[in-house]
């Protein structure tokens, strides 16, 4: 087990520790609620990692979660990065290369900087409105044409199946007559 930040562990005899949450009910109730925030932090990195579309995606997504950082009075936001990019490929369920190739993405468009192992989120919006739109490689704004280029603006977008076509569903056919049998 390797821990991202110092930490200090203790070790209580299983037998001790159900005496005590036995003989103190509180300290069963604050069990539970532990185990519970622990599930459900689980279940929300899963889901954030099983429904995210693109690496795009989980990579702001993991970057906007980042737990120790210092935000500063002009927005921006100052993480340590103490994870290689094999390590942070683990965690986003992708490859080193893909993460090599976001954080160059994300630094090309100016949404981050990397300076040793100190990153600076200089345009959060844009990191959150690529971990809120599932499948873009783009924030929303940038994927909407800009004012006065002759182009409108549709009030909806449609999707469009590419590839050959759904199997078409059979009418329903007539239940089967029924057998009656009896005996001679």
């Amino acid at each position: 087990m390797e821990s991202l930040s110092p930490c200090q562990l203790n070790f209580i005899r299983r037998d001790d520790f159900l005496q005590y949450v036995r003989n103190h009910p509180e300290a069963m109730f604050r069990v539970a609620e532990f185990l519970s925030r622990e599930y459900r932090a689980a279940c929300n990195e899963i889901g954030s990692l099983g429904l995210a579309h693109s690496a795009a995606e989980k990579m702001a997504r993991l970057l906007l979660g980042w737990k120790e950082f210092h935000a500063h009075s002009n927005g921006a936001t100052t993480l340590k990065l103490t994870l290689t990019h094999e390590e942070m490929a683990q965690m986003i369920g992708s490859s080193r290369e893909t993460v090599t190739r976001m954080l160059a993405r994300f630094r090309a468009k100016n949404y981050i900087e990397v300076h040793g192992s100190t990153l600076l989120i200089r345009n959060r919006a844009a990191l959150q409105s690529l971990a809120d739109n599932p499948g873009s490689d783009e924030p929303a704004e940038a994927r909407l044409p800009a004012p006065g280029n002759g182009l409108r603006r549709s009030p909806e977008i449609v999707p469009v199946r590419i590839g050959p076509a759904a199997p078409r569903a059979r009418a329903a056919k007539s239940p089967a007559p029924m057998l009656q049998l009896s005996a001679r």
